[in-house]
């Protein structure tokens, strides 16, 4: 399967550049108030972190180093000796193992909506930090999974059935304040807007790992939460299963100077465009045509057409049948960046394709 390189998807806007992270309040330093008590429910944690909620039943903990070895009321067996945030001096305390002991709250996950929604076959990369306290089971199963819409069950303890994107398999372990990382890269298959962290498996499918002294559950600090756009090229067989109207802008489709002439050096994208339909006989597109706001409204719309319909010869050329493509151009009325410098105008000179029929 031929991958085309594609620089984004233009229904579900995009602001933020390849290296800006898409998780509000990664590092848990904003809160509403200080955090100087364990939450006794999830309304209490939502009271407390802002962007962060919990979803189900359970109560994440935000733990500040100021108040860390003094929240009340006193919860036996956690020590927090020797742990640092690993930045700031917020992180949160979690459980995700332990439900067989009778604790409540055993297994708690924390959500947020993140900064705008995830490209359809872009890929992604997330990482966030784990450190077990010294006495806490030490426990595999940390996972992550992004969702459309908001994941609320207030009265669940398990939360499963959601597009996992990453799952630490491994037991996590460490002296206090080794932190430890867990990351992996994922191609996205929605427009997801939100982000959830926690143990996406029971008790019987999680290992376990107890220590002498252990407290009968997991009790873990997390820290750092990334979720990056990365760049290159998109998963074509996951762009194809998209619906007709999807609208994506291709990438490295360069032009001269105020004219319709493709330079050469976009020929290969364009090369790999012609490839996918000629594979993909059943899929007809439409050819948009932007510029920026240089010049004149009407030599604009003009030379947005020209710009199209020079793409859609380019097509044809390599063996796509004219009633496969159609062309608009929009001249400077789409733009999706600012107009005021050379990167905003390049952004906004652009050739997209949008999906008309898929068979």
């Amino acid at each position: 399967m031929k991958k085309l390189a594609l620089f984004g998807i233009s229904l579900l806007f995009t602001t933020l550049t390849f290296s800006q992270n898409l998780v509000p309040n990664p590092g848990f330093e904003t809160c509403y108030k200080k955090p100087v008590r364990w939450s006794g429910h999830a309304g209490h944690f939502n009271s407390i972190s802002q962007k962060w909620m919990s979803p189900n039943q359970g109560s994440p903990d935000v733990i500040w180093e100021e108040s860390m070895h003094s929240l009340f009321p006193k919860r036996k067996g956690i020590s927090f000796e020797g742990h640092e945030a690993r930045s700031g001096d917020k992180m949160i305390g979690i459980k995700t193992y332990g439900c067989k002991s009778g604790i409540m709250q055993c297994r708690e996950y924390i959500e947020v909506k993140l900064e705008e929604r995830l490209i359809p076959c872009a890929t992604y990369y997330l990482e966030f930090w784990l450190n077990p306290v010294a006495n806490s089971i030490r426990v595999n199963n940390f996972g992550a999974a992004v969702l459309d819409t908001p994941y609320i069950e207030p009265y669940a303890e398990l939360l499963d059935g959601v597009n996992l994107v990453l799952n630490e398999e491994h037991i996590v372990d460490g002296k206090p304040n080794e932190w430890q990382k867990v990351s992996g890269s994922f191609v996205a298959n929605s427009p997801a807007l939100f982000l959830m962290i926690g143990n996406f498996f029971n008790d019987d499918e999680t290992l376990a790992k107890k220590l002498p002294g252990s407290i009968p559950y997991s009790f873990y600090l997390l820290d750092d939460v990334l979720l990056r756009r990365e760049p290159g090229t998109y998963d074509m067989s996951c762009l194809l299963q998209q619906p007709s109207g999807t609208v994506f802008s291709l990438e490295e489709v360069y032009f001269d100077h105020n004219q319709h002439t493709i330079q050469s050096g976009s020929f290969p994208v364009l090369e790999d465009l012609a490839g996918i339909l000629l594979e993909n006989p059943g899929l007809s597109i439409e050819l948009h045509g932007h510029t920026d706001d240089t010049g004149s409204t009407t030599f604009n719309q003009e030379l947005s057409e020209r710009r199209a319909a020079a793409v859609s010869a380019f097509l044809v050329t390599k063996g796509v049948a004219p009633t496969r493509l159609s062309t608009k151009g929009f001249g400077a009325t789409k733009a999706v960046a600012e107009n005021t410098d050379e990167a905003g105008r390049q952004l906004n000179r652009r050739v997209e394709v949008k999906i008309i029929q898929q068979d």
